[in-house]
């Protein structure tokens, strides 16, 4: 089955959607561009969310092993968020769980600080015994010095926001209705409480898309003063935050000299945008109309794939509760009983502007991906998970609690030397101790005094001890013989596989008809 292809399709399709989404004029009394606009400036809230994934499938042709195997246990997955809260723009909690239909559910909770004076993001996971810890505490560790003359971090992260929502204001200001939008007055249940709202219903057809987004963008360079007038608002936004970050030799460079100079920058990048990209624009009706001759594109934008949006708007044009419907059927050729899939979103807020104060995580005893041997491994999360947790039967039923190391013998020790592969003697295979205990996830020390490697298993703790000098080997203290002596090549040591892969709970395979061996562990 060809998924990768199904999830191109509804990457380009859900782009031009929500380019086109945002474009809603004034209906029926309610100015939709100033409500959309003004959730930039909503900062603290609570709420709630439920999302689902479903895929469609073709009763008519039978389900192939693997596509049966992923309806079983993803289809109709859910994800229910019943507590959000945002203290700031920056600073944010939710708790909620993770629902699949063959496992029991998966609670988590997260909190998001995106301050950058105290940077950093807390997961705690069902099934995970600590917190899960990414975070950079102070801007010292992020190049703290390019903003010293930064007087206040919290108004440049306000400055990208208004960038967002200055574009975001010139797209919708310029962007058509779809053919469907509708206003109703409606009363709807939020947070236990009903309240009286405008239901502003949306719909796009992929059929559609297209011509919207043509629309959209030729009606940007239509009023060339509202274009030069956001280029000049961009530049009063962005270059402080260019020059605070500034050295002396940036300032010596005449191409910066001549981005500071704000009437030359701004009439440069004006002037290049009419004569070179305009004439480009004013074409895309011609291009339009060769696109809707070729068969990729008439599936991607076809009237089987639609978006459907409802927003619910208040009084004082705060969006309270949004619900939304994709679905992406492209006419895939391949044979497959899937041809497609549904998204629902729905999600709610209450509290707006009020305050709310976050649901912190204790990080005491939390596992810090930070940390370099942390980062190098998943080996970390494992080892603190529990095998029985519903977290663990997930991963498992992906295949990501499992590694696989492909070694392919040789038959001249030199070559395997090179390589790292292994090599037969004696009717012994011999495997580079390094290089497979590293791809199995152990961690490899050489001690010169004693003349020992050991190694330890990042998952289990296991610990062995190999000595030059003889055939002995420690396993977590206890001496066992190897079979032979560890054999040096050109520095590097070699000893038998089969005992470092089954000391190191692993499994082998020898394929001899393509001369190769797989060796399979699971974390």
């Amino acid at each position: 089955m060809k998924r990768n292809k199904v999830f191109s399709f509804a990457g380009v399709f859900v782009l031009f959607m929500g380019i086109i989404l945002t474009g809603c004029q004034s209906v029926g009394g309610v100015d939709i561009n100033k409500a959309l606009i003004s959730q930039f400036d909503v900062s603290t809230y609570e709420g709630s969310g439920e999302y689902s994934f479903e895929f469609i499938v073709d009763e008519s042709v039978e389900l192939s092993e693997d596509e049966a195997k992923i309806l079983e246990y993803v289809n109709n997955v859910k994800l229910v968020i019943d507590d959000i809260k945002s203290e700031d723009a920056f600073k944010q909690s939710m708790k909620g769980s993770l629902q699949l239909p063959v496992l029991e559910d998966i609670p988590f909770e997260l909190v998001l600080n995106q301050h950058y004076s105290e940077l950093n993001y807390t997961f705690l996971i069902d099934g995970i015994e600590k917190p899960i810890h990414l975070g950079l505490d102070s801007l010292e560790e992020i190049s703290n010095e390019s903003f010293e003359s930064i007087s206040d971090l919290e108004d440049f992260q306000q400055t990208s926001i208004d960038l967002q929502k200055l574009i975001a204001d010139f797209i919708i200001s310029n962007a058509p209705n779809p053919s469907t939008v509708t206003v109703d007055s409606v009363e709807e249940e939020i947070n236990g409480q009903d309240v009286d709202l405008k239901k502003v219903h949306i719909k796009i057809n992929g059929s559609e898309l297209l011509p919207l987004l043509v629309e959209t963008i030729q009606n940007m360079f239509e009023d060339e003063e509202k274009l030069k007038q956001l280029i000049a608002e961009l530049y009063d936004l962005y270059i402080p935050i260019m020059e605070s970050v500034m050295t002396e030799e940036d300032l010596l460079d005449p191409s910066m000299q001549l981005m500071l100079n704000r009437d030359l920058a701004i009439e440069f990048v004006y002037t290049t945008l009419i004569t070179e990209v305009k004439p480009f624009v004013e074409e895309l009706d011609v291009m339009l109309e060769e696109f809707n001759n070729d068969p990729t594109i008439d599936a991607i934008f076809s009237e089987e794939n639609y978006l459907t949006l409802d927003l619910f708007v208040d009084k004082d044009l705060n969006i309270r509760k949004q619900a939304m419907e994709l679905v992406i059927q492209p006419e895939l050729e391949e044979f497959s009983a899937i041809k497609g899939f549904k998204f629902h979103g729905e999600n709610e807020m209450w509290n707006i502007d009020g305050d709310v104060e976050i649901d912190e995580i204790d990080t005491t005893n939390a596992i810090n991906i930070m940390d370099i041997e942390n980062a190098s491994s998943p080996a970390f999360l494992f080892k603190e998970m529990d095998k029985t947790s519903s977290l663990y039967q997930l991963l498992s039923l992906m295949e990501l609690n499992q590694m696989e190391v492909l070694l392919y013998p040789q038959d001249d020790k030199e070559l395997a030397h090179l390589f790292d592969e292994p090599f037969v003697e004696n009717g012994v295979t011999y495997a580079p101790l390094r290089y497979v205990s590293n791809e199995l996830d152990a961690n490899v020390k050489w001690d010169g005094d004693t003349k020992q490697i050991n190694i330890v298993d990042n998952i289990t703790g296991k610990e062995l001890v190999f000595a030059i000098e003889n055939n002995e080997v420690l396993v977590d203290g206890e001496t066992v013989q190897l079979e032979t002596n560890v054999i040096i090549i050109d520095g590097k040591s070699f000893v038998p596989l089969r005992f470092i892969v089954e000391n190191l709970d692993s499994e082998i395979y020898y394929d001899n008809d393509i001369k190769r061996i797989t060796i399979t562990k699971e974390y």
